[in-house]
């Protein structure tokens, strides 16, 4: 029993960290959007990658392209 409440604590501490990193990512693509708007290339090239990864949104391979195009 001691055992299972460990690897259940284990687990929540995971996903709690994982969500952390997640509110990250969201507040980075946030940032990104803004500065590409304005024609900033290494934003536009951040969102591709963010796009194209899945970081801080779905994951979505046409606007990752589109958006790598537009930082080039």
């Amino acid at each position: 029993m001691k055992q299972t409440v460990k690897w259940l604590a284990a687990a929540l501490i995971a996903l709690g960290l994982n969500q952390a990193v997640w509110a990250d990512d969201v507040s980075d693509f946030r940032e990104n959007l803004q500065a590409a708007a304005q024609g900033n290339a290494a934003a536009q090239y951040n969102l591709g990658a963010m796009y194209y990864k899945g970081h801080g949104v779905r994951q979505d391979r046409a606007l990752a392209q589109e958006w790598l195009g537009k930082a080039c």
